[in-house]
């Protein structure tokens, strides 16, 4: 449901606003109301008034106009290119995720016709030491014969800004990356849903982890399988609503997120090094500099699903 507002004063100032609410059902009429009010406690002066002039006996007032907005037009069904799940979003058009992660094939096979950059093999993190940074670069997948069906990272956040673009799609936003992670109005702890994160939903970190980084927290005592990033989709325990897979660990994921006053970005997710259930959350998120490039820093993309004359379906009212 998208909502507006405006507030104007009796003497002429005003002010605007809006509000987005995803999942909340607002129906498909509206009508306006316009009406006053008083702010110095001679609400019945105020009520004398007739119309849609102001009265003459109050002092302060505020005309308030609620603007009705037309339903969300008609999506269709199967509108989402391949390899990517129609999300539903209440009564709002919908949107367009990438089922997984996108992979070091996929990145590869944009870099060789030049239209992207080369994913670098090695890491910019700052604050981590010289052997911290020697064992991460390592775990850089760049083009690597072996981790083909990983997911791409150590890329910065113009380079996944970029790659999305090549494709016709874009980074997705937070509150869409956290819909989508929650499974919309089912609102979601984690992905799949209540269970504590283990070893067969989520790469995090685990015994392998522990013992390679020396992490003083583990989000379970047993082995997930990697001490780094995983094949996408290989915890189908952690398949999430829409058949979203690894929402949660494997590689925390750039966003299409406004740039906080710290110069920051948001990134989703939880990761590999993820070691407590909290990290692994649907909501669960870091800031990061957007030329960060981290071994556990991936993303994928998202889009806006095409409507077919014809051929859309309207929600359920």
């Amino acid at each position: 449901m998208v909502g507006a507002f405006e507030i104007r004063s009796a003497k002429g100032g005003s002010l605007r606003g809006g509000v987005e609410v995803y999942g909340a059902g607002a129906g498909a009429s509206g009508g306006r109301h316009e009406g006053y009010t008083s702010s110095d406690g001679d609400l019945r002066a105020c009520q004398r008034g007739h119309g849609y002039a102001p009265p003459e006996d109050c002092e302060s007032l505020l005309q308030i106009e609620l603007l009705p907005v037309p339903p969300a037009e008609v999506v269709a069904a199967g509108t989402c290119p391949v390899d990517m799940a129609f999300v539903e979003v209440g009564e709002a058009r919908g949107f367009c995720l990438d089922t997984h992660e996108v992979t070091v094939r996929d990145y590869a096979r944009c870099a060789a016709d030049h239209t992207c950059s080369e994913a670098p093999a090695s890491v910019d993190w700052p604050g981590i030491s010289e052997d911290e940074h020697a064992r991460y670069d390592e775990l850089c997948n760049t083009d690597r014969s072996n981790r083909r069906s990983h997911p791409v990272n150590c890329v910065t956040w113009d380079q996944a800004a970029s790659y999305c673009r090549a494709q016709g799609k874009r980074l997705p936003q937070v509150r869409e990356w956290k819909w989508a992670a929650r499974g919309g109005e089912q609102n979601r702890t984690y992905p799949w849903g209540e269970d504590l994160p283990g070893p067969s939903h989520v790469n995090a970190c685990g015994k392998e982890c522990a013992k390679q980084f020396g992490a003083r927290e583990q989000a379970f005592e047993a082995a997930d399988g990697n001490r780094g990033t995983a094949p996408v989709g290989s915890y189908r325990d952690g398949v999430g609503r829409w058949g979203l897979l690894d929402m949660s660990g494997n590689v925390l994921e750039w966003t299409d997120h406004p740039i906080h006053s710290s110069g920051t970005l948001q990134v989703m997710g939880g990761s590999a090094l993820s070691g407590a259930p909290e990290a692994l959350e649907s909501a669960a998120s870091e800031y990061v500099q957007p030329s960060t490039r981290r071994f556990d820093l991936g993303f994928r993309c998202a889009a806006d699903p095409r409507v077919d004359e014809g051929k859309g379906r309207r929600r359920k009212r």
